[in-house]
């Protein structure tokens, strides 16, 4: 049996200083003032700590806190994305990084693929001489909200707008996101460059 101290009336005194309060409202506010605090026993089979049910597809995406990734990422890593960080960070990888190749003449990635655990895939394509850079991060089936959601955290950008329902996009120069769903999985398709 666990005992909690809860206050068994709520003071409400500034009631009294409303303006048109009567001297009755007065009186029973009052009258409140002198509560005492009871002790009421509720047993541990009353107190519910599950987590929230999962939901229907069994997958809930963790949103970042982008405050303690932009702390931790590392300056100058070239494959070190906003994209590749967060799953680094939120979910175990289960395979090493596959399909390797690097910037020519550097120990710089350019090119790879990883999974990561509920089905979580993520791939990074820059080797290309023209500049741009390709991510797609492939997740279980999410809500469109939920996905959106997740870009504008992530990837929030000052410079960007919603240009259709599933596309984030800058106006010029800059980082275009794409999500995509298929019958049992959202692509976030990210391109960046000039």
């Amino acid at each position: 049996m666990m005992k909690f101290l809860l206050p068994s009336l709520l003071i409400l005194s500034f009631l009294s200083s409303c303006d048109g309060a009567d001297d009755s409202t007065e009186n029973r506010v009052n009258e409140k003032d002198t509560t005492t605090v009871e002790e009421i026993e509720i047993s541990e089979d009353e107190i519910s700590l599950k987590e929230p049910p999962t939901p229907p597809g069994g997958f809930e995406l963790i949103i970042p806190d982008t405050a303690l990734l932009k702390k931790n990422y590392p300056k100058g890593n070239l494959t070190m994305t906003q994209g590749y960080q967060y799953l680094s960070a939120y979910y175990d990888s289960i395979a090493p990084k596959d399909s390797l190749e690097f910037y020519e003449q550097s120990q710089f990635l350019c090119h790879f693929y990883q999974e990561f655990e509920h089905g979580i895939s993520y791939w990074k394509s820059s080797c290309g001489e023209e500049g741009g850079a390709q991510e797609r991060i492939t997740f279980p089936k999410i809500d469109d909200n939920i996905a959106k959601d997740f870009v504008n955290t992530l990837f929030y950008d000052p410079w960007n707008t919603w240009t259709t329902d599933l596309k984030y996009e800058a106006d010029g120069a800059g980082c275009y996101y794409t999500i995509k769903q298929t019958t049992d999985k959202t692509i976030i398709d990210i391109w960046c460059g000039c």
